[in-house]
């Protein structure tokens, strides 16, 4: 799972202030002089901001987590409605069930005789909505870097024996961790020791031609033959170079591999 960076979190409470003092202040005909004096105005607030900092932050998580496994402008249908399901229905339900708990457990209030299903409840499905329209918009808008204009080394440097040898990446087929070597296989089954651990190599190589389909192994694009699915969502790559030594991509990576190797 992605979470959101340190920065985003902290631009979360600004705005997660500001939505509570709209919302607190939502029906009430005092200026703003006259509402922060009054004691119950803070109390309010402070529950107000957790609430809508919980609701921002679920937002942002579902939005970061669905631009990386299915990104808009790639599968925009099944983004969407997923988009709808998880950021839009289930943050509304979790802002009801948070203002629940506040009147009944805090204020002692039943939400049955307040305004809330009158004003605040449409109001924070509508902000809800726009949360995720600013989200959307703000994807799109953000121009991504093409991988072709980043710089890939075309060599890599690798032991076999007492030898160092010069690999070009593109006759690479398989990097793997086995016991405490990262193991280098290219497609005339040769078989080398590499000086980089695979999260290293993962951003050495570009992600066009390579896929981390588990902890253990990155995979060439051109050595992937064939891949079953198991009832549960796991896949089963089979490689296309001899011996086929089967590598297991988990059901959460599955999507995230069919779209790289169809691109």
């Amino acid at each position: 799972m992605h979470s959101p960076s340190v920065k985003q979190v902290v631009v979360l409470l600004p705005a997660a202030l500001g939505l509570a003092h709209f919302f607190v202040s939502l029906g009430h005909h005092e200026t703003f002089t006259d509402l922060i004096t009054q004691p119950w105005y803070y109390v309010d607030l402070a529950f107000v901001s957790a609430i809508s900092f919980i609701i921002l932050f679920y937002c942002l998580l579902v939005h970061t987590n669905l631009e990386n496994k299915l990104p808009l402008r790639k599968v925009p249908v099944k983004r969407l409605l997923w988009q709808v399901g998880f950021g839009v229905f289930i943050p509304v339900f979790l802002s009801f069930l948070l203002t629940f708990a506040y009147m009944a457990f805090i204020l002692n209030q039943d939400i049955r005789t307040t305004s809330f299903f009158v004003y605040e409840f449409p109001i924070s499905a509508v902000v809800i909505v726009m949360i995720n329209l600013v989200l959307i918009v703000f994807s799109l808008w953000v121009v991504e870097k093409p991988i072709k204009s980043q710089s890939f080394p075309s060599t890599l440097l690798a032991s076999q024996g007492n030898r160092t040898v010069p690999l070009s990446i593109q006759s690479i087929a398989t990097f793997s961790k086995e016991g405490d070597h990262y193991l280098i296989k290219t497609f005339d089954l040769q078989q080398y020791i590499s000086p980089y651990h695979l999260e290293e190599l993962e951003v050495m190589v570009s992600p066009n031609d390579f896929f981390r389909a588990n902890r253990q192994t990155l995979v060439h694009r051109a050595a992937c033959g064939h891949f079953t699915t198991d009832r549960s969502g796991k896949l089963t790559l089979h490689l296309s170079i001899k011996p086929d030594e089967p590598i297991s991509i988990s059901q959460k990576r599955a999507a995230e591999f069919r779209t790289w190797l169809a691109q």
